[in-house]
């Protein structure tokens, strides 16, 4: 409660542009959410309405200028391609836990442990959000 006082103090320093595009950002997630719930016996897979939004604003935010008019914020310069892969501290503990080897390839069989689990902990959720039944064997 303490956090929204505090944001609805501050309001007024806010950018227009960005306030007005978050409005409509949420109530469209609101009508999608909606859209879902009751097309949801008809449908095979559940409307990615995150990913919608996050499309439509992006498009929207080109199109009309906004970083122009109203001084939004946006990303210029995204970089092409991936950064190069780093051995990770959960996947480092899960090696030492395993007692892997990282010089002669064992590392692979670490990472595909890591991988198996963060899927199956992310399958889950998904499930359990949209009432599916996920067997991880």
């Amino acid at each position: 409660m303490k956090t929204y006082i505090i944001k609805f103090k501050n309001i007024t320093c806010s950018v227009l542009g960005s306030v007005i595009a978050g409005v409509v950002c949420i109530l469209v997630l609101i009508a999608l959410k909606y859209i879902s719930e009751k097309l949801k016996h008809e449908m095979k897979f559940p409307i990615p309405a995150q990913l919608i939004v996050v499309v439509l604003r992006t498009m929207v935010s080109y199109f009309v200028g906004l970083n122009e008019k109203f001084q939004v914020s946006v990303l210029h310069n995204i970089p092409k391609g991936w950064d190069t892969l780093k051995y990770s501290q959960v996947t480092s503990t899960i090696c030492s836990i395993l007692h892997a080897d990282r010089k002669h390839g064992d590392r692979c069989h670490c990472d595909s442990i890591f991988i198996f689990a963060t899927n199956t902990s992310l399958a889950k959720t998904f499930a359990k959000r949209n009432n599916y039944v996920i067997d991880s064997n």
